[in-house]
């Protein structure tokens, strides 16, 4: 139980302060290898059949990687 609690205390910390330094790492690394990273304001759709990017209650790519 005390590695899941603190696995969970250091994901929450990288979720509340380590988000932009970790994604400037990702984007550092996806230049250096020419990955394409996807526009991050897009809507994010689990499965095909999910809702539209027109209803309400959009989830971008950032928010969904981010929480």
């Amino acid at each position: 139980m005390f590695l899941v609690c603190s696995t969970k205390a250091l994901i929450q910390d990288l979720r509340g302060n380590g988000w932009d330094k970790l994604f400037a790492n990702v984007v550092s690394f996806c230049e250096n290898y020419g990955i394409d990273i996807p526009d991050l304001n897009d809507c994010h759709s689990p499965t095909r059949f999910g809702r539209s990017c027109i209803e309400e209650n959009q989830v971008t790519i950032e928010h969904y990687f981010r929480v």
